[in-house]
């Protein structure tokens, strides 16, 4: 079996907002700027004014180490994207920083916008959005984000996202070339409403990326991963540990929990792709169900997709044999305290008296219930005729008539194995213990 590793794409990071840290400015500047290399992405330009500039600023919090430091008064700066694979629907995200949120100096509303211009080649045909960084606080000391179509207007339309200064934001903008729709969010909150692209055609790539900084000559701009796909951690626990393991497929790339020895058991998957999970329950259990912190699931394997952060439990139910159909002895023969002879049929490893098996299999991790089933222990209560409780093994049901197999049943001939029929109503009935899940 390989050693399982845990891959992190260049352009991805884990999504987790950053408090304010310390600039620390590295000897790579772009004061000649004409083309420059960041965290591997490569093909990056500019368009600079006098006494602004461009640097790499040194955060060792994302994945790199390195992030964009752009500080420009209606400058820009662009990344060309190598890849020209179309793709009509995708995700495209960042980290964004502002360091300072001065007044602007023009005073409008708007402060700092990233263009993503979409192409097709043929026919050749251009269009693209903006996302927006717009004052919208007191003083201008906090930014909200909005997103609009080109043509769209700047600043205006469904503000979200309360923003201020020092802090990293992870910015995720979708579109669906299908649909002709585009949308936004900042650090996995909600989507902002959808707006619509104008144009009709398909098949478009992104061709670049554009950070425009539009009025402030006064404010820094931080970016980190940009053009990449959001990654989500999926966490993946056992209950018990002991019940099983997890894979998530395809094999090796991923998940890898409680399985031959390795514990690979968060992971970081793109957002919206499709994970296959699979629980493997180790001899003597089952698996029972996926807890997903809002529903139980019991497909196995599991195929969901990770459109946000996940925690997913996988729990594992102890198993004994289903003897109903398929007795190993027979009626009358010798089968000594109730407790022997249904451990015996069915190899259910609980011990003690009969009257404590119910919650000694609770606190087990045995499917237990309320109502009979067949193969299931029947658990009765001490009550007269029964100072230690009784088990047995249930036959059949009809209604409240209940057929059980059991041993010690002190009618006529103790210590032998009867089949008979009673009335559940009529005696102090624990529960009832489940062979499976």
């Amino acid at each position: 079996m390989k050693k399982i590793g845990m891959i992190l794409l260049a352009l991805l990071c884990l999504v987790v907002p950053i408090a304010s840290h310390a600039d620390s400015i590295v000897d790579e500047t772009f004061e000649a700027f004409s083309t420059g290399n960041v965290n591997g992405q490569g093909n990056w330009t500019s368009t600079r004014y006098t006494g602004q500039y461009t640097d790499i600023d040194d955060t060792v919090f994302h994945t790199g180490g390195q992030s964009l430091h752009y500080n420009g008064f209606s400058s820009s700066i662009t990344y060309t994207n190598p890849d020209t694979t179309p793709v009509n629907e995708r995700t495209i995200s960042f980290y964004w920083r502002p360091s300072n949120l001065a007044t602007n100096d023009t005073g409008a509303n708007g402060a700092m916008r990233v263009y993503v211009r979409l192409k097709r080649d043929s026919p050749l045909y251009y269009e693209g959005f903006y996302l927006n960084f717009c004052h919208a606080g007191t003083g201008h000391r906090k930014l909200k984000m909005t997103i609009s179509v080109i043509g769209n207007g700047g600043c205006t339309g469904d503000l979200m996202g309360d923003m201020t200064a020092n802090n990293w934001y992870f910015i995720e903008a979708q579109y669906n070339l299908t649909t002709r729709k585009v949308k936004g969010r900042v650090d996995g909150g909600s989507w902002s409403p959808e707006l619509t692209l104008p144009a009709a055609y398909t098949n478009f790539y992104v061709e670049k990326f554009q950070i425009q900084n539009m009025w402030s000559s006064t404010e820094h701009f931080h970016f980190d991963n940009f053009g990449g796909i959001a990654q989500q951690q999926l966490t993946v626990a056992r209950y018990p540990e002991e019940g099983g393991g997890v894979i998530s497929y395809p094999a090796g790339d991923g998940i890898y929990c409680g399985v031959d020895g390795y514990s690979v058991c968060q992971f970081l998957f793109d957002q919206y792709s499709s994970v296959d999970l699979e629980a493997y329950p180790n001899d003597g259990w089952s698996f029972a169900y996926w807890d997903d912190g809002t529903s139980q699931i019991t497909d196995n394997p599991y195929v969901f997709t990770m459109d946000g952060a996940r925690t997913v439990t996988a729990r594992f139910l102890r198993v004994f044999r289903c003897a109903a159909g398929d007795f190993r002895y027979n009626v009358d023969d010798h089968g000594g305290q109730c407790v022997e002879y249904v451990r015996s049929e069915t190899d259910v490893e609980i011990y003690g008296n009969a009257s404590t098996w119910y919650q000694t299999a609770v606190e087990s991790d045995y499917r237990t219930g309320y109502d009979p089933a067949e193969s299931a222990v029947i658990v009765f209560g001490e009550q007269t005729g029964m100072p230690y409780g009784h088990v047995g093994i249930v036959v059949s049901v009809d209604g409240y008539n209940v057929t059980i197999r059991d041993s010690n049943w002190c009618m006529d001939n103790c210590e032998t194995i009867k089949q008979h029929t009673i009335d559940v109503r009529d005696y102090y009935i624990l529960g009832y213990i489940y062979c499976s899940p």
